[in-house]
C-alpha cells in the first residue's frame, strides 16, 4: 500500500502513575485515536473537559484541538491511567474520516478483536521504530475499518435503545392522553429528564410529546362528537381538556370549525 494512502506514524501503549498533560490547543496535524484501558483522565471535548473511563475511544482529526489531563488522585494516591494510542495520516484515511462522521468520544466497552489488532500493531511498530512498512500501513488501515465497525455498532445499539424508549413513551401517552398529563409526568415515567425525553420523542416521531397527546385527545373528542349525544362541555372533559374554551380553540385550529359546527356538519 502506498504510504501516502495510509501512513502509520506512531502506535503504542502508555501507562501513567503520575500527573500527565498533553496540549494541542492549536489543533492536530494528524489523526489521533486513543483507547482508555485502565483508570481515568480528562479530555477536551466540545469546549470542555470530559471524564474518560475504561472503554472510551477518543477520535481526533487534523485541525481539532486535543488536550488530555491525568491529575493526582484525592488523598495523595497516585494517578493510574493506561491507554493504547494510534497516530496516522494519508489520503485514504482522509476519505475514510470524511465518510464516517465519527463522534469524538464513544464507549466501545471490551471489543477484544479491535484491542488485539491494536496491540499487534503496537508490537509490529516496536520492531521497526521510526520506520514505515507495507505491513504496518495495511494494519493501520485495518484498524481504521475496525474502529468504524465498532463505532457503527454502538451507534445502532444506542439508536435501538432510544427507539424502544420513544415507543414506550408513545404508548404511555396513548394510554393516558385523557388524564392530566404534563411533560414532567411523561418524562418521569420514562426515567428521563424532560429535555431528554422531548428530544428523543421528536427525533423519533417528528413531533412533540404534547402535540401527539393533543392529537389523541382530538381523536377521542371527534369520536364522541360524531357518535354520542353528550354535551360538548362533557366531551371536552372526557377527552382530557382542562377547559372548554381551550378545547374549542384547539378544535378549531385542527379542523377549521368549532365543535358545534363540526357536529352539525356531520
Amino acid at each position: 500500500m502506498d504510504p501516502s494512502e495510509s501512513n502509520l506514524l506512531y502506535a503504542g501503549y502508555s501507562r501513567h502513575s503520575e500527573p500527565y498533560y498533553a496540549n494541542f490547543k492549536k489543533g492536530l496535524k494528524f489523526y489521533l485515536f486513543r483507547l482508555q484501558l485502565e483508570g481515568s483522565c480528562m479530555a477536551w471535548i466540545d469546549d470542555q473537559y470530559t471524564p474518560i473511563v475504561p472503554g472510551d475511544l477518543l477520535l481526533y482529526g487534523p485541525g481539532e484541538a486535543y488536550e488530555l489531563q491525568i491529575e493526582p488522585r484525592q488523598g495523595g494516591k497516585r494517578s493510574i491511567s493506561a491507554d493504547l494510542y494510534f497516530v496516522c495520516t494519508g489520503r485514504k484515511i482522509d476519505e475514510w474520516w470524511r465518510r464516517g462522521l465519527f463522534p469524538t468520544k464513544v464507549n466501545i466497552s471490551s471489543d477484544d478483536g479491535l484491542i488485539n489488532l491494536w496491540r499487534h500493531i503496537v508490537s509490529e511498530k516496536r520492531k521497526h521504530p521510526g520506520m514505515s512498512s507495507e505491513l504496518l500501513n495495511a494494519l493501520a488501515w485495518s484498524l481504521c475499518l475496525s474502529i468504524e465497525q465498532a463505532v457503527n455498532e454502538k451507534v445502532k445499539e444506542k439508536e435501538g435503545k432510544e427507539a424502544f424508549i420513544a415507543y414506550r413513551i408513545k404508548q404511555y401517552i396513548e394510554k393516558n392522553a385523557t388524564e392530566p398529563l404534563t411533560l414532567e409526568i411523561i418524562s418521569r415515567n420514562a426515567g428521563l429528564s424532560v429535555s431528554r425525553a422531548c428530544h428523543l420523542f421528536k427525533a423519533t416521531f417528528g413531533q412533540s410529546m404534547m402535540d401527539y397527546c393533543i392529537d389523541i385527545r382530538m381523536s377521542v373528542a371527534r369520536e364522541y362528537i360524531l357518535y354520542s349525544s353528550l354535551p360538548l362541555e362533557r366531551i371536552a372533559e372526557l377527552a382530557g381538556f382542562r377547559t372548554y374554551p381551550y378545547f374549542c380553540r384547539t378544535f378549531r385550529t385542527r379542523f377549521g370549525m368549532s365543535p358545534k359546527q363540526y357536529r352539525l356538519s356531520k
